[in-house]
């Protein structure tokens, strides 16, 4: 249809440094081009009141010497649990980060069992924190770690961050590092997973190695070559393990076989990998 308006009278040009999109006309059927911020960052607080955990306090099974802390009940515990989550995010997203923490909030919440097993009170209402971190900086980089701090021991129950660098579209490189904790016969140690990914036309190989402080120079490692095809995936897998004293105790065969329905591949789970590499 043809513009009614009544054309407005003619003005003089001059300099504008306006940033929004202009206003339309009413017969204006141009979309006005989006202003894009250069980054954005979207901080979230999340906190629930209170958390009550009751199990009871009389007729509790015997303790089943797991050795760790499946061993302690949770017996009548009033917790404060509080929350952060964070994003950074451009055309895509580039950070994430999450934090979780609990608070006792009675004096008899602060009592814990130390490593001997003898009964503790906490000198903060801090019980523990937990919180992990992924990131992208650019699309070939991938980022993650994680971790669960025990407040009440001032230690840490785990600690774990990885990396995956995607060099060209047929070899990718990764790391992982875990956190062993302390215990009453062992240090604090670190264990290094790194690995590789190769892949040639429809094959892919990938190799994986571990190294713990004490034993071999090698703890593990793993070798495995695919061979794609039309429907799926045939793979052959071989491992071998040592121990503390770096002998061999285990080595691990296996094949394994896949298929893929309605073409949802690699490269669509993972549209920031080229084609054929899938995040480990």
């Amino acid at each position: 249809s043809a513009c009614r308006h009544r054309p407005s009278p003619a003005r003089p040009l001059a300099r504008t440094t306006e940033t929004h999109a202009p206003r339309r006309r009413p017969c204006d059927r141009s979309k006005p081009r989006p202003v894009r911020s250069p980054a954005s960052t979207v901080p979230t607080f999340r906190s629930v009141p209170a958390q009550t955990v009751w199990n009871g306090q009389n007729g509790l099974p015997t303790p089943w010497n797991f050795g760790d802390s499946r061993d302690e009940l949770d017996e009548n515990r009033h917790l404060l649990t509080t929350g952060f989550d964070t994003s950074i995010n451009r055309s895509r997203s580039l950070f994430n980060a999450t934090a979780v923490a609990r608070w006792g909030m009675r004096d008899e919440d602060r009592l814990y069992t130390d490593a001997f097993g003898a009964e503790q009170s906490a000198s903060t209402a801090l019980v523990d924190v937990t919180g992990s971190l992924q990131g992208s900086p650019i699309a070939t980089v991938m980022l993650t770690g994680s971790f669960v701090y025990d407040a009440q021991r001032k230690e840490w129950e785990s600690f774990d961050f990885g990396s995956s660098w995607v060099t060209s579209r047929w070899m990718a490189l990764r790391y992982a590092g875990s956190l062993i904790p302390e215990t009453t016969t062992t240090p604090v140690e670190w264990q290094h997973r790194p690995g590789i990914t190769a892949i040639a036309n429809r094959y892919r190989f990938d190799g994986d190695t571990t190294f713990r402080p004490h034993g071999a120079g090698i703890d593990q490692w793993m070798i495995q070559l695919t061979r794609r095809m039309v429907d799926g995936d045939l793979s052959l897998t071989y491992e071998l393990v040592r121990n503390n004293e770096g002998m061999i105790y285990d080595r691990r065969f296996g094949i394994g076989f896949s298929m893929t329905l309605g073409g949802t591949g690699e490269s669509a789970q993972n549209p920031q990998l080229p084609a054929g590499f899938q995040a480990r």
